[in-house]
């Protein structure tokens, strides 16, 4: 694990050439990849903190808190590289629809995972704020599928 971290650190370090090029683009392609990267390094700490036996017990025990580390994972980090990737290749348009679309997804994604870890450590939980939070990203990725470009099917071509 911590070989692990080690190794996003070289990662977020070398990417000079990226961060210049996220710069010139539009804010909320910034913000997407903010988030994805976020939660990837998010997600790698995590796993250094289950290598200690005492998180490692509680991370076992609780299945709230292994669903939060599936959720970062897989929500987090893939949807929002996805969802980067599609926006910078404009198959996903960024207008008032999209940017609605990706604020619900990530105001979904940022309570479930607060309410999912909260309840791993029996601070509190709540099934209709969670219920909420999946609403959500359940409306903001209809939004994003309703506003694809047609560009994605002249590449086909």
């Amino acid at each position: 694990a911590f070989l692990q971290i080690v190794g996003v650190t070289y990662f977020v370090f070398s990417m000079r050439e990226f961060k210049q090029w996220i710069k010139t683009q539009h804010k909320w392609l910034t913000a997407l990849i903010f988030v994805a990267l976020l939660s990837f390094v998010s997600k790698n700490i995590a796993q250094l903190f289950s290598s200690v036996p005492y998180f490692e017990t509680l991370a076992f025990s609780q299945k709230p808190i292994i669903l939060a580390y599936l959720h970062l994972s897989l929500i987090g980090f893939l949807s929002f590289l996805i969802f980067f990737l599609f926006s910078a290749l404009s198959w996903i348009r960024l207008t008032v629809v999209a940017k609605s679309g990706y604020f619900l997804f990530t105001t979904g994604f940022f309570t479930t995972e607060l309410i999912l870890l909260l309840s791993g450590l029996s601070i509190y939980h709540n099934h209709d704020i969670l219920l909420f939070g999946s609403f959500s990203m359940l409306i903001g990725l209809i939004l994003l599928l309703s506003n694809k470009s047609h560009q994605q099917y002249l590449l086909k071509q």
